[in-house]
């Protein structure tokens, strides 16, 4: 019998970043996505989260349920994903009042799937994610492949709150190196439960999508 999956092992160069900065390139992979906006400390925010992991270990255990998708293997479910912006009112919020506003995030939320998983084999798992833990926002989350491409990542230890300074450390190791923001948008990796693990313990991998800096004069492409 082949040993389960593991991707802490098996794809350390993704989720295993250190305290120190490192550049990797990200190659296309699948993902089962909701969006959102506003305050995350919030029951919808949850209810998301819920229904997202539910159908992610829905898709794990489809075997259990007589369902063998062609190509599947045991594996861990991944960890929960959030690609984290702000709307247009909250950037000139931030900028004018130097403070940021979470009612004015915009996000989605994702978790990584194997390459077995299609538009039908999430189908079948949500058909029985509904029959064990019924939520209505089943309906709002698709399967998208992404391709991230060149990116730049740190591991924060500590709560959300403090993920100010781990970015700072990464946008000095940026400019140093060479290198620039694609976007203002970022990603965020929890590679803990938050529910479950003390905040000050709480290891989240931070990541930036780049590109080479502009060396012509033009401005950074944001």
């Amino acid at each position: 019998m082949a040993a389960k999956y593991d991707w802490r092992i098996q794809e350390k160069a993704i989720y295993g970043s250190g305290v120190k900065p490192q550049i990797i390139t990200l190659l296309p992979r699948k993902f089962l996505e909701i969006s959102g906006r506003g305050d995350p400390n919030t029951v919808e925010f949850s209810e998301k989260v819920s229904a997202l992991m539910s159908l992610s270990y829905a898709v794990r255990f489809l075997p259990k349920k007589g369902i063998m998708p062609v190509g599947y293997f045991d594996y861990g479910v991944y960890p929960l994903e959030g690609i984290w912006g702000l709307t247009a009112a909250g950037i000139k919020e931030q900028a004018e009042q130097k403070q940021l506003n979470k009612t004015q995030f915009e996000y989605t939320l994702m978790v990584g799937q194997p390459d077995f998983v299609t538009d039908e084999v999430a189908q079948a798992a949500m058909g029985i994610a509904q029959k064990k833990e019924p939520n209505s926002l089943y309906s709002e989350i698709h399967l998208v492949e992404r391709e991230e491409g060149l990116a730049a990542q740190i591991l924060h230890i500590g709560p959300f709150d403090t993920e100010p300074v781990s970015f700072a450390v990464l946008s000095e190791f940026l400019k140093i190196n060479g290198y620039q923001q694609r976007e203002l948008r970022h990603k965020e990796i929890y590679l803990q439960d938050a529910r479950k693990t003390n905040p000050q313990q709480l290891h989240t991998l931070l990541r930036y999508w780049i590109q080479r800096k502009e060396t012509n004069g033009a401005a950074p492409c944001l």
